[in-house]
Order: C-alpha cells, then structure tokens, then sequence
C-alpha cells in the first residue's frame, strides 16, 4: 500500500478517535488513540510500516507543540516559572538519571546511554493528553495551568535529553 494511504488511514483514525471522544465525554482522547492504535497495529498491512523520525517530529510533535504553546498563557508561565521547570525539567533529568542506571544495572548488555535514552521517550507527559484529562476531570485552574505549562516544558526536556542520549550512543 502507499505511505500516503496509510497516513491518511491513521489520520483518519485520530479524526474517529476525537469524534468518538466528544460523544462519550467521560472517556478522556488519549484512551480512545491508544485503542484505535492497537487496532490499526495488528492490521496486517501496518505490519511492515515504518516512519522516518524526522517525518514524526515535523509533522506531528512540532504542530502538537505549536498549537498547545499557542494556548499558553504567558503570564502563567512567569508566575510559576519556578514550579514549572522543577517539575519540567528537574524530574525528568532525575527520573532518566535514576530509572536509567537501574535499568544498566538491570541488563547490563544495555549500554548506559541507551538506557537514558529509552527513558528520556517515556518519561514526559504529552501536552495534549494532560490537557484532554483535565476536560474530563477538573481540578483547579491555578493548578491546570502550572501542569498544562509544565508538560510543555517537558516535552522539551525529553527530546534534548534523548537527542544527548542518542548522540553518546552513537559517538560510542
């Protein structure tokens, strides 16, 4: 099949996932994408699909970045730019410095660098998940803002810190 094709399917698919995400409020978007994602992968002709990193980033890490940063309030992030980047950039760094030498620890075959860099994937919070939770579950908004903010600032985090990663590993 072509790659057009399968992207417009998948496109398609997260098209469903938020008309059905708007019918059934109580169920927050990302479980939707997650369900019709499992889905999409036992098809047999995404058995095979690969997507380039850079075609991903371009096309959607940076829009989901672009358009949550468009609802950031600059204010708030000046009032509680400290929370922010303790949380941000502070746990992440900590949470890849810890989690990833136990994992060394673990499987030693795993090179250290690599292990940071598996974890610098995993350990951000998606700006769009935190924002589509907190629609269906409200909490105040002082504390809305400061982690709607907070994951952008660790989204961020995560990609330097897996580039860096990712950057030793190949070096050696």
């Amino acid at each position: 099949m072509d790659f057009v094709l399968l992207f417009s399917v998948i496109l398609a698919a997260v098209v469903g996932a938020n008309i059905l995400a708007r019918h059934v409020s109580f169920i927050p978007v990302p479980f939707f994408l997650i369900a019709i994602g499992l889905v999409l992968s036992l098809l047999p002709v995404y058995r095979n699909f690969q997507l380039d990193p850079s075609t991903f980033t371009l096309g959607i890490i940076a829009p989901l970045l672009f358009n949550e940063a468009q609802n950031s309030s600059r204010g708030w992030i000046g009032r509680s730019i400290t929370n922010i980047l303790s949380m941000a950039v502070g746990l992440v760094l900590v949470t890849v410095l810890v989690v990833g030498t136990g994992l060394h620890a673990l499987y030693v075959l795993l090179p250290l660098s690599l292990c940071y860099a598996l974890l610098a994937i995993v350990s951000p919070t998606d700006a769009s998940a935190v924002n589509s939770i907190f629609e269906a579950n409200p909490i105040a908004e002082e504390q809305a803002e400061t982690l709607k903010n907070e994951s952008l600032f660790n989204d961020v985090a995560g990609i330097v810190i897996f580039d860096m990663a990712l950057g030793a590993y190949i070096s050696g």
